[in-house]
């Protein structure tokens, strides 16, 4: 019989520092205003509101500071949690079906970050108000974080019907992976939800409400942050010049592209390839 893995769980409120020992994974969710987050001399990034990130690294400590513009002390908009390495492995290595977030041996330092979709928010939310001394506190909490990971590590199409009931209709569930798939083909395009509505034949409130549940974020923040990631992509093959990969992902100018892409990566494209 397994034990419980051994969790470390805090809360944030307007700033904090921690630091994160080598070879344990950094979970970070955020449910409330911005947060700033920087570690070491090159990390700096605004985490904005229903996002997480997990952060690793297997022989570096990390120096992890956050801070924010709250200034209500007790408002707990975002907390984190820590684990090692092997823990979480002995956790997932059983299912074959986990999502390809580990088809790795995280024997690298690693980042990642994502919308949370409205399943983990309900949990984190949860979590920050419990706040009861109760006995059965401390079951109650590893439960929770227990379910968090199950839903992070998850495939990433498995849809709640409790929460969203018109995608038990495998047809609406086509409808809006065909709406993903226009949005990534024409990328080139600022196409808006009026349009992508019309072109899949679903009106603009469900075609929302199910592409945030499906993919965990809303069509303008999937768009955006997919544009990025191939943007870099561009960027790192060294092929293109920042202009031209404004133009490939329909920039209105390079500044505005070079201020996204500083927004999301911390720093600017031509920072990042010297960095890199």
């Amino acid at each position: 019989m397994r034990k419980l893995p051994s969790f470390h769980f805090d809360t944030v409120n307007n700033s904090r520092n921690v630091v994160l020992a080598p070879g344990r994974v950094f979970f970070l969710f955020n449910i409330g205003g911005p947060l700033h987050v920087s570690f070491n001399i090159h990390y700096k990034r605004q985490l904005d509101t229903d996002q997480f990130q997990i952060i690793f690294h297997p022989d570096k400590a990390y120096d992890i500071n956050f801070s924010s513009n709250n200034d209500t002390q007790e408002n707990l908009h975002a907390m984190f949690v820590t684990l090692g390495i092997e823990e979480l492995h002995e956790l997932l290595t059983e299912d074959a079906s986990v999502s390809n977030l580990f088809d790795r041996d995280f024997s690298k330092p690693y980042h990642y970050e994502q919308t949370i979709n409205i399943e983990i928010r309900s949990i984190v939310k949860q979590i920050l108000a419990n706040k009861t001394a109760h006995p059965t506190a401390n079951l109650f909490l590893n439960a929770k974080l227990l379910e968090l990971l199950s839903l992070i590590f998850a495939p990433k199409e498995e849809i709640n019907y409790q929460l969203c009931p018109f995608l038990k209709d495998n047809r609406n569930v086509e409808i809006i992976k065909k709406a993903k798939t226009i949005l990534v083909q024409n990328l080139s395009e600022n196409i808006t939800i009026e349009k992508l509505s019309r072109a899949v034949g679903m009106n603009e409130h469900n075609l929302k409400l199910g592409f945030k549940e499906i993919y965990g974020s809303t069509v303008h923040q999937f768009i955006n942050n997919y544009k990025l990631i191939e943007a870099k992509n561009q960027l790192l093959s060294g092929n293109y010049r920042i202009q031209e990969i404004a133009e490939n992902f329909g920039y209105k100018n390079t500044s505005h592209f070079i201020g996204s892409f500083k927004k999301k990566f911390g720093q600017t494209p031509k920072q990042y390839l010297i960095k890199s």
